[in-house]
């Protein structure tokens, strides 16, 4: 018998997330209206069309979910570490809502209102299908999120596992724990600025992207040296205007045809923008998405990343190599405090010139800033795949965790930690050269 408090706490999310979205100044209205039109319908159709064909059982351990092949590709050495440890895991991308439906990747969701019928059927058909103790996810905004734990209940645990610095704006966290990088993340959760569902224990493990070993990489100055771009998921529905930025790209690659600047397209945005207009410009080279960032810096002989507000300067800086911010935008520098370890931001492509020159002269400089802001963003730098395994495995077996473990509620109300926290993870004064 299922358990109907349970069911109605996470209907209740989804309606107060739909809520806090359609209220929100971040999210476009219309596109937004239009999906939830569209999941009531199709809700409405799955009671007309349930799944009558039985489900091959393929049990296992532990069941990661990823929202795209690339990010399957990209996130998928967690899984190979614990199954050198023992465990079966199962790996799977989380089809397209429409697949969902023409597929029947579903069970019967009659249960949740018309609107949530598509992702309470995928999440049950998830747990008859993989019966798993552990689900680990990669994605803070999911609609499955709730429905995801209900399904798992007291049988097992659902994982998030932080893929860059959390934005706050309206994030579902219905999770059991929430794997984020350091205590710079944490500070997100300080105070009740930000309209968040869930209180999941927080542990710190640093990032696993770092799966390197966290080589450290010296470019040769004296030969060619190439900058890296890496793009944000752009869209005409960005808040962001991310069209002005590689403008302002261009025109600075025209200016300078003795530089090479190398993008790296989002894992999820579609890239023949990118392809279409750097073919009018030698010095910009579109790289494919699925090329890893230590191969790129290594084959390139990157010593710079140019961004506005990228976690892959997070990564290339725990690498070694500094980063300057072009933002044409009126926005602050909150989310990752890049301006204050590299420098005050470049508004256009001549304030940006002069700003790779000063890099050029100082660059031992901003070899250390590069260090220092890694050290602000990431609780570890090396290891993180063996401390994400241990953390894994002990909520596995029921054990306690090793280390603090925080919740979002705590950090809201506890004023005492909540200040000592906030200590923590301010940046010294020293630390800004500039």
């Amino acid at each position: 018998m299922e358990d109907k408090k349970g069911l109605l706490a996470a209907v209740r999310k989804s309606i107060e997330f739909d809520k806090y979205l359609l209220c929100s100044d971040h999210v476009k209205k219309i596109p937004l209206v239009f999906r939830l039109i569209a999941y009531y319908l199709v809700g409405i159709l799955m009671r007309f069309r349930p799944r009558v064909e039985p489900i091959a059982k393929e049990p296992c351990d532990i069941l990661f979910l990823y929202i795209s092949d690339i990010h399957k590709q990209r996130e998928k050495s967690i899984a190979a570490h614990l199954r050198q440890k023992g465990y079966h895991c199962r790996c799977l991308v989380i089809p397209r809502l429409k697949e969902i439906f023409l597929d029947k990747i579903y069970l019967d969701a009659n249960q949740v209102p018309f609107q949530y019928s598509l992702f309470m059927g995928f999440a049950k058909f998830i747990e008859e299908k993989f019966s798993p103790k552990i689900i680990v996810t990669f994605s803070e905004n999911s609609k499955f999120v709730p429905f995801f734990k209900f399904c798992l209940q007291d049988k097992g645990a659902l994982i998030n596992i932080a893929h860059a610095i959390p934005d706050l704006r309206h994030k579902m966290l219905d999770f059991d724990y929430f794997f984020l990088f350091g205590k710079s993340s944490l500070r997100k959760f300080l105070g009740k600025k930000d309209y968040i569902i869930g209180n999941p224990k927080i542990v710190l493990t640093g990032s696993f992207l770092l799966e390197t070993g966290n080589k450290q990489f010296l470019p040769e100055l004296t030969k060619e040296k190439g900058l890296l771009f890496p793009s944000f998921f752009l869209s005409p529905l960005d808040p962001f205007n991310a069209f002005d930025l590689f403008d302002s790209l261009c025109v600075w690659a025209k200016l300078n045809p003795h530089r090479k600047v190398f993008i790296k397209p989002h894992p999820l945005e579609n890239h023949s923008y990118w392809q279409d207009n750097a073919k009018k410009i030698e010095n910009i080279i579109v790289l494919p998405k699925e090329m890893k960032l230590n191969e790129i810096i290594e084959r390139y002989n990157i010593f710079l990343l140019i961004t506005s507000h990228s976690n892959i300067s997070i990564e290339v800086a725990a690498m070694g190599i500094p980063s300057v911010v072009l933002n044409p935008w009126s926005v602050d520098d909150s989310y990752l405090n890049l301006e204050v370890f590299f420098g005050k931001k470049c508004t256009n492509p001549q304030e940006l010139s002069q700003r790779i020159e000063d890099i050029e002269n100082r660059y031992h400089e901003y070899l250390e800033q590069a260090k220092r802001y890694a050290k602000f963003h990431l609780e570890y730098k090396t290891e993180t795949l063996d401390i994400i395994q241990s953390h894994v495995e002990k909520i596995f077996k029921g054990q306690p965790l090793s280390g603090q473990v925080f919740t979002v509620e705590g950090l809201q109300k506890d004023e005492k930690m909540a200040a000592s926290l906030l200590q923590q993870s301010l940046i010294p004064q020293n630390h800004a050269v500039f």
